[in-house]
């Protein structure tokens, strides 16, 4: 137990326990957190499969942008992600008309 909890700090008036709202609120939040894990996920899955297609630069930038603010690991790979997009070749990957199986972009 906390100290708060063992003050009676958390306690209402007449050593009442918070009101139900309060519990609301911290299952609002969660479910606000989960929905949202759940979208970054998802973008980063779409992402994925744009990039191993060599399509939507736009779309990967951006998804890569959103991946900075995860550190360590997100910083890391939307960094690199950013890096090798904005390379003429790999560019030149994501225009129409560019071949599917061209090999890779060094």
């Amino acid at each position: 137990m906390g100290i708060a909890m063992l003050s009676g700090w958390m306690e209402g008036e007449g050593g009442e326990a918070p009101p139900a709202v309060v519990g609301g609120i911290f299952i609002a939040i969660a479910l606000i957190g989960i929905l949202l894990t759940l979208a970054y996920a998802s973008l980063l899955a779409v992402a994925g499969r744009f990039l191993s297609r060599r399509k939507h630069r736009i779309f990967c930038f951006v998804t890569a942008g959103l991946s900075l603010l995860f550190a360590p690991l997100g910083t890391a790979l939307g960094v690199f992600t950013i890096i090798v997009l904005m390379r003429d070749s790999v560019r030149l990957l994501f225009e129409p008309g560019a071949p599917e199986g061209s090999g890779s972009a060094g």
